[in-house]
């Protein structure tokens, strides 16, 4: 029984399983080298086609021209693919002898050179790329294990068998056992550079995490240090929704010292409109509510509402900016009660003593260090001058 079309079909199944097995993995993670092995394990097993139609007695130069092309562009391919995946650059030679092996084998077919004189060009090439990616993977440095012996070696040893196939093609009790062999070769070399490739993904999924993890925890470290300074501000800060027509809306965050003085816990605050507290357009008058707008940090004064319908005198600090796709103020409250009751009382003293002043009628002056500071009527009556 001919073995030796049952040994191809079986390689050329066993390659398009690894090409789809590639395929899947570069429409899964989109990565370059991914598609680059994955086409060139698809025209390796285009090449078992032509190699099908040799040992069925197929007697056509062109059958033979591809059959050895396809083999060379398999070379090229999957030596692209391995120096896209170890990052290193495609050396140029390279090109040049996968030139001339087109070259070589359009010749060779025409003036009918023998099968080995025909195939040793290719193969050799072949068999050189398989051990040069062999010792790349050896000698990777930044990696270890079982992953980079099994890759490494298994390059080698197939590139060493690929050198024996212009010799070894033809002895017919042997080729079947050698494209087995190419086979297990082959695999082997995949489910290393598989080992290869998911190990680094793994890495680079473990350092994406430990990123995220620092940046989460930069995050809630700037949260924590932000929510101090909110909660513990002796002003009232207060977090405004504006609306499309730019009112005020609901009142989107407080801090405590808000809740304090307006006399509501954090929850009534958050479910009423700002303007029950702060009054239409937050008090703000219309030049300095264009300013705002346009993104100015205003100041303004203005009078909060409590609880039980106590005003408070308040000075403003406010900005309009944008959260989560929409515009809010941030109103940092002064209350100022105290001062202006002090200055209302001051007011009202002032007042008092000019009454006080004016409703004698004794002359009286008011000296500090002989300069005449204050004088009511009658003194200035007394001494002639204009009251």
């Amino acid at each position: 029984m001919n073995w030796m079309i049952p040994a191809i079909a079986g390689m050329m199944f066993g390659t398009s399983v690894l090409a789809l097995v590639h395929l899947h993995l570069y429409l899964n993670y989109r990565t370059r080298f991914l598609a680059v092995w994955a086409l060139s394990w698809s025209v390796k097993g285009v090449s078992f086609i032509f190699d099908i139609a040799l040992a069925l007695g197929v007697q056509s130069s062109l059958v033979l021209m591809a059959q050895q092309g396809t083999a060379l562009i398999f070379c090229f391919l999957l030596l692209w693919g391995t120096c896209l995946f170890t990052g290193r650059k495609v050396w140029k030679g390279w090109l040049l002898f996968a030139a001339g092996g087109l070259a070589w084998i359009i010749v060779a077919v025409i003036s009918r050179q023998p099968f080995t004189l025909l195939t040793l060009p290719t193969f050799a090439l072949l068999g050189a790329v398989g051990i040069w990616t062999g010792i790349q993977f050896l000698t990777l440095s930044d990696e270890e294990g079982i992953r980079k012996w099994i890759t490494g070696w298994s390059f080698v040893i197939w590139g060493i068998h690929t050198l024996d196939y212009p010799f070894l093609r033809q002895v017919h009790w042997f080729a079947p056992w050698g494209f087995l062999l190419g086979t297990v070769l082959e695999f082997s070399v995949v489910v290393g550079i598989l080992m290869f490739y998911f190990q680094r993904v793994r890495s680079e999924v473990e350092i994406r995490d430990e990123h995220i993890s620092l940046i989460t925890e930069e995050v809630q470290d700037k949260e924590t240090k932000y929510k101090v300074l909110f909660e513990n501000s002796n002003d009232s800060v207060m977090l405004v929704e504006m609306k499309r027509n730019n009112r005020p809306g609901r009142i989107l965050e407080a801090n405590n010292e808000a809740c304090s003085r307006l006399g509501y816990s954090r929850e009534e605050l958050l479910t009423m409109a700002s303007e029950s507290i702060l009054g239409n357009r937050v008090g703000i008058d219309e030049e300095s509510f264009e300013n705002l707008l346009g993104g100015s940090c205003i100041f303004y004064g203005s009078i909060q509402v409590t609880r039980r319908g106590r005003m408070i005198s308040v000075e403003n600090t406010a900005q309009r900016f944008v959260l989560e796709g929409g515009n809010v103020l941030l109103i940092n409250s002064h209350n100022v009660s105290r001062q202006k009751k002090a200055e209302e009382a001051l007011r009202e003293n002032e007042e008092r003593l000019q009454c006080i002043l004016e409703g004698t009628f004794e002359g009286i002056v008011i000296m500090d260090n002989g300069r005449v500071i204050d004088a009511n009527s009658r003194m200035a009556e007394m001494l002639g001058y204009e009251p």
